[in-house]
């Protein structure tokens, strides 16, 4: 997941002595791994708005012009084999120092002052895809602003490949270019920007962010992480900073148009809000919305679509948005019925199954429920009303039906962490705000409709002053451990043997449940790196031996050593063909419920129908194979249904 550093100081106000590498070691120590930091503004080091003041023939080569271009302080002399530069050009300067990309495609290299054809040429002028602008159209003199697509983040920005001079045999990166003239390539045009020579390109793009790549991995148990809004409350307790908490301004009206709105499921939903927005121009988003989701790794559609998906990353809220002309008497929140079907916004057409779960209005189903929006009411162009959709979807119904779909979506990354309740509301009245700041002739309908039936009593849990001590290993005052603990924004009520603790919703339905779950948030923000190492003072003693393991050691050395088979893994599973071909019956078997593929619908009760799928496959490379698998099979009891 990647965070955006600006982002995140909308909510947190950050000490001047943080920077971007000392927060990402403190968010890995004490909340979740940081991959990679990237400074968007080192992408753009050594390069600079040009002027060409003067351009002439190259005495010895008919493809190259020599470029006089003020850079500012200094006129420089550039070999360029732009077929549309022209004096008088504002262009992208790369000087020696700067990594570009050749054609737009490869590693980074470094560029160095060097001859090309015997002539000097200190720098590049540049093509957009050379330097990660893929699409540079200038918005003209009224904004002075150009459109910016996302730079791509390459980790190799360290790969320092000097240029060699025509003399060793390899072309300079001029020359390479020069050879590929096709509109892609042209030189980048900056002239109507009106920025002055000089002006260093992390100005003029706005590229002055730093990027965080989370492991997902270590996100997994924290729902409330996965949005700029909870890596900055998380921030805020780590640094002792002000937390700036988001408050809509935005007023929904008490009376109005509401959506007809019925949960059938109210076991795989336990909140659904909608809102209706007319009036709406679906267009191209503003430059700052795009900015941040393309800095974040989300494309860009339009400007209804874009909101939604900042919402996503800003609160970790998934929501959609439907055309609301395409919607036929409301809202029904419902399963889906067996083999229904949707076209979903991918285009694929999907077969749907009675455990799923669905948005339909009374006529068909126009999406699957936490993972993905249906074809058949998607914003388009001629859109001018939409119903907004803010919900909170079971977990495991969620993740259950995208495995079985095969369909993986941000949405389900989220909805399967088991998300608040309670974010549904903030989310729709923070885009119902953004969507009439981008669409001023926008105007909402009426209230929010909100149905739906969750525990709203925060969940209280004894903290035993004792128990902290003895499994943190360390002594800390309560005094701190109540500063801890509030930082986070848990409320705390400090007793004779300890304390009580409320829980805040955000962190309460899967995430801190138990006292130990308490003692980890403590202990992590006291910091681990205190807690001193020892040695364990349990008492040890030798295990007992495993009988079935060492026969099958020694089984595995009778085979592969003495006989030369190679040992096969397999999954525990196989298709209906495959164990057909092996005259096996269906009634023999055991049939998974939410199988992944059409090979893996059944429990394996035998090991030989995937051997015979392994040696198949490998006839085709060897004359000799030799095979075996020791594994589990499992057997119909007709006594137990197992869950997979």
């Amino acid at each position: 997941m990647l965070v955006s550093l600006n982002w995140l100081k909308d909510f947190v106000e950050l000490p001047k002595n943080v920077d971007g590498k000392s927060l990402a070691h403190d968010l890995t120590l004490k909340t979740a791994e940081v991959d990679n930091v990237i400074d968007e503004g080192k992408i753009y080091e050594k390069m600079v708005v040009g002027h060409v003041l003067e351009l002439h023939k190259h005495p010895h080569a008919d493809k190259f012009k020599i470029a006089k271009v003020s850079i500012g302080k200094e006129t420089v002399q550039i070999v360029c084999g732009g077929e549309n530069l022209k004096e008088g050009m504002y262009v992208a300067v790369s000087l020696p120092g700067a990594k570009v990309k050749w054609h737009g495609e490869g590693e980074y290299v470094t560029l160095e002052e060097t001859k090309i054809r015997g002539e000097k040429s200190y720098g590049m002028i540049c093509a957009g895809n050379e330097i990660g602008i893929e699409d540079m159209r200038a918005h003209g003199e009224a904004t002075g602003r150009a459109r910016r697509e996302r730079v791509p983040r390459d980790r190799s920005l360290q790969i320092n490949r000097a240029q060699r001079d025509e003399q060793s045999g390899s072309a300079s990166c001029e020359t390479k270019r020069a050879y590929q003239t096709t509109s892609a390539r042209d030189i980048m045009d900056l002239s109507s920007i009106k920025q002055a020579p000089g002006t260093p390109l992390q100005s003029l793009f706005g590229k002055n962010d730093i990027i965080f790549e989370f492991d997902n991995k270590s996100l997994t148990h924290r729902p409330d992480l996965w949005g700029h809004y909870g890596i900055a409350r998380e921030i805020a307790a780590i640094t002792k900073s002000k937390f700036k908490p988001i408050s809509p301004k935005v007023k929904i009206p008490s009376t109005g148009e509401k959506i007809g709105l019925k949960i059938e499921a109210e076991d795989l939903c336990p909140r659904y809000c909608g809102l209706i927005i007319n009036n709406i121009k679906v267009e191209e988003s503003p430059d700052w919305l795009k900015t941040r989701l393309k800095a974040t790794g989300h494309g860009t559609h339009n400007n209804i679509v874009d909101v939604t998906n900042y919402i996503l990353a800003e609160l970790g809220q998934p929501m959609h948005a439907f055309d609301k002309s395409y919607i036929k008497k409301g809202i029904v929140v419902r399963r889906a019925k067996k083999g229904e079907k949707i076209t979903s916004l991918d285009n694929k057409e999907r077969i749907l199954s009675e455990e799923m779960l669905v948005i339909a209005d009374h006529e068909k189903p126009v999406a699957i429920a936490g993972v993905m929006g249906g074809e058949n009411s998607e914003i388009n162009k001629n859109t001018t009303s939409i119903i907004l959709e803010s919900a909170n979807f079971s977990a495991s119904s969620v993740r259950r039906a995208s495995t079985k779909l095969g369909l993986r979506t941000e949405s389900v990354q989220r909805f399967e962490k088991a998300l608040d309740p309670n974010l549904a509301e903030l989310a729709i009245k923070r885009a119902a705000e953004l969507i009439l700041k981008i669409c001023p002739k926008a105007v909402i309908a009426g209230p929010i409709t909100d149905k739906g039936k969750f525990n709203k009593k925060p969940l209280k849990i004894n903290l035993n002053y004792k128990t902290i001590i003895s499994k943190i290993g360390v002594e800390i005052s309560k005094k701190e451990i109540m500063e801890i603990l509030k930082s986070l924004e848990f409320k705390v009520l400090q007793k004779a043997q300890g304390f009580t603790v409320e829980i805040p919703s955000f962190r309460a339905t899967k995430d801190v449940l138990f006292e130990d779950d308490l003692i980890e948030e403590i202990a992590r923000m006291f910091g681990y790196e205190k807690i001193p190492p020892s040695l364990p003072t349990l008492p040890t003693k030798l295990p007992m031996e495993n009988t079935e393991r060492f026969k099958k050691h020694r089984a595995r050395e009778f085979m592969s050593y003495g006989l030369g088979f190679d040992e096969i893994y397999n999954y525990s599973f196989y298709g209906k063909k495959d164990f057909e071909k092996c005259l096996m019956t269906e009634k023999s078997h055991l049939k998974l419920l939410n199988s992944l593929s059409e090979e893996q619908t059944h429990l394996a009760t035998s090991l030989i129908p995937n051997l015979l799928k392994n040696l198949e496959s490998n006839t085709k490379y060897f004359d000799e194979i030799r095979l075996y698998e020791i594994g589990r099979t499992y057997k119909d009891t007709g006594t137990l249904i197992l869950k997979i």
